[in-house]
């Protein structure tokens, strides 16, 4: 687990859209979903659920 990691956790919650929040940190959507993945996998649970029509 790192900084990165826990800002974009954070800001994925606040904003509700890896889209949105890849904007605000000046990251491309594909960077911020693999450090969501990263940190998922060192806690061993999923942070988000990520089913589309819910």
């Amino acid at each position: 687990m790192d900084f990165k990691q826990l800002r974009a956790l954070i800001t994925v919650a606040e904003t509700g859209n890896v889209t949105h929040a890849s904007n605000l940190l000046n990251r491309v959507q594909p960077a911020v979903s693999r450090q969501l993945r990263m940190l998922e996998k060192d806690l061993g649970a999923e942070l988000f659920d990520r089913r589309h029509g819910m």
